[in-house]
């Protein structure tokens, strides 16, 4: 049977951590989520089945963080008891030694670093931490291969990313620059949405049947 020309992804962001309203950059570091996100992410996916409709993703994947997986089980609990899996290629960004930092101490250690940063974080890579163009990398190739698993015809999947991966692959979703991930994170936690995505466009970025 020839593969589906398009995926459907219903696109979540992962809740928010302890490090998140402390204001240090979290990464890669695997925390859970805080009692009130948990809380208000379970109230807020209560509208998911309508938002979804007839064709509910077949399986919900997440990065391997506590809080992904959280968050991909609440998800799935929503929409009826949907498989979850963790894949470790949907982490989030490696910051390296930068993790754990507070972005107010990072500006005064490093004030012209910091503003590269704050501008365009495709520009700038954390020491030992990872690049935003491997991230994108790695991030598009788990979810096609995830798409390629799949056996309906015209699949969905639901994909949970947390931070800065969730605002690099929105980007590369909607073709945006890379430069533009704080503009798409900066409104807070954004809803879940459900995107479609031509298959040829992840075959173009070398990945995928």
């Amino acid at each position: 049977m020839p593969k589906p020309l398009d995926l459907r992804i219903l696109l979540v962001q992962a809740g928010g951590t302890e490090w998140d309203r402390d204001g240090r950059l979290l990464g890669a570091a695997d925390l859970p989520l805080r009692t009130d996100e948990l809380e208000r992410l379970e109230a807020s996916y209560v509208a998911l089945p309508g938002r979804v409709g007839e064709r509910a993703p077949a399986v919900i994947l997440s990065g391997t963080s506590e809080g992904s997986k959280q968050t991909a089980d609440l998800v799935a609990r929503a929409l009826g008891g949907t498989k979850t899996k963790s894949v470790l290629g949907l982490n989030d960004l490696n910051l390296g030694l930068w993790e754990g930092t507070c972005g107010e101490d990072l500006m005064e250690r490093c004030p012209s670093i910091y503003k590269q940063w704050a501008e365009d974080p495709s520009s700038v890579t954390a020491p030992k931490g990872e690049d935003v163009a491997a991230a994108e990398t790695r991030i598009v190739e788990a979810i096609a291969k995830a798409a390629d698993k799949t056996k309906e015809e015209h699949p969905t999947i639901g994909v949970v990313l947390r931070g800065i991966a969730y605002g690099v692959f929105r980007c590369w979703a909607e073709a945006l620059p890379a430069a533009e991930i704080w503009n798409v994170l900066q409104d807070g936690p954004n809803e879940p949405r459900m995107m479609v995505i031509d298959r040829a466009r992840f075959q173009r970025a070398g990945v995928g049947g």
